[in-house]
């Protein structure tokens, strides 16, 4: 749809520390001394992003094609 956008890299993430800590509106959900074992749970779980992200950033470059 787009020819002149080449995508150069996809990075998938699954911010689990993010919504247990409440996200913006919300009380955190588990207390501040888990955190590291949270992070280490991410870590663990970062193949299966594949399946079960959350979130994604998508990097774009404009390419000089003629259509």
């Amino acid at each position: 749809m787009f020819p002149e956008l080449l995508i150069k890299k996809i990075r998938l993430f699954a911010p689990i520390r993010y919504i247990l800590s409440g996200g913006l509106t919300y009380r955190q959900l588990v207390p501040g001394f888990m955190y590291p074992f949270i992070k280490f749970i991410e870590v663990c779980l970062t193949p299966a992003y594949r399946w079960c992200a959350y979130f994604q950033t998508i990097v774009l470059e404009k390419t000089e094609r003629n259509i």
